[in-house]
């Protein structure tokens, strides 16, 4: 060949994988070991955070880049505008950075216990504000060092790991809070994909359910299960048939099936 084609344009850049849509098992905590790791961290100044993370799904970034002029915690619910995500230069140093896409620039609904736990950090920071004096750096965290400076991955990763421990919880990291988060709306709650989709600020449904779907290997054969319990000799009543059509009545749930 006379050419390379690929240094060309007659082939396309293969597109970027879905964010967070690596090969890698997705892990979660159920919604009991996540109620063990906010006991396990009663006291400690890390707990607001984990509750904040199971409780909204945020990411990392988001929750360290979260501001205190993006909050209303006076609302009904309380809500929280997601603006921009805190990153960390090679070499050290912290910037801002606008959230990825459209999708990711939302305004979020609180459940009351992240609600609480942000109002809680707010009383606690005041507490290290006083505590550290003229040592404060104020930059309008919610989530900052003991001192006011944007808050540093490593520390965050480590202590997470020590708290994880301290609860008897397998280890994960701390983006698989996010992860928690929608197993336990989707499996747990029973809350819609849609709404799921929205408050994680994913750009489709089809990116929801495409990383969810498989998550818990059990939903299927759960499925199956109360399936056949409805088709099951005990709660099904055989009608005569009627112009070709057999009509069985699921007298469990007073559901008609037609067959």
């Amino acid at each position: 060949m006379p050419f390379n084609p690929a240094d060309r344009d007659y082939v396309d850049a293969p597109k970027a994988p879905p964010e967070e849509g690596h090969s890698e098992e997705i892990k979660a905590l159920t919604n009991e070991e996540a109620l063990r790791l906010f006991e396990a961290t009663e006291g400690t100044r890390w707990r607001n955070l984990y509750i904040a993370a199971v409780r909204t799904g945020l990411r990392q970034g988001e929750l360290l880049g979260l501001m205190w002029e993006d909050l209303n915690l006076n609302a009904s619910p309380a809500a929280l505008t997601l603006r921009r995500s805190l990153s960390e230069r090679q070499g050290g140093g912290y910037y801002f950075t606008p959230t990825k896409r459209k999708a990711s620039r939302r305004k979020l609904a609180l459940l009351s216990e992240a609600a609480d736990a942000l109002r809680a950090q707010e009383a606690l920071q005041a507490e290290e504000r006083k505590r550290v004096g003229e040592r404060w750096q104020e930059n309008g965290l919610v989530f900052p060092s003991s001192r006011g400076t944007p808050q540093n991955r490593h520390n965050l990763y480590r202590r997470f790991a020590q708290d994880l421990k301290r609860a008897g919880l397998p280890d994960i990291s701390f983006h698989d809070l996010r992860h928690t988060f929608a197993t336990i709306m989707l499996f747990e709650w029973g809350v819609d994909a849609k709404t799921v989709q929205e408050m994680m600020g994913h750009a489709s449904i089809k990116m929801t359910m495409d990383l969810y779907s498989h998550v818990l290997p059990n939903t299927q054969a759960d499925a199956i299960r109360r399936l056949e319990g409805l088709f099951s000799p005990s709660t099904a009543v055989r009608l005569p048939s009627e112009g070709g059509l057999r009509v069985r009545l699921l007298a469990a749930n007073h559901h008609f099936l037609f067959l």
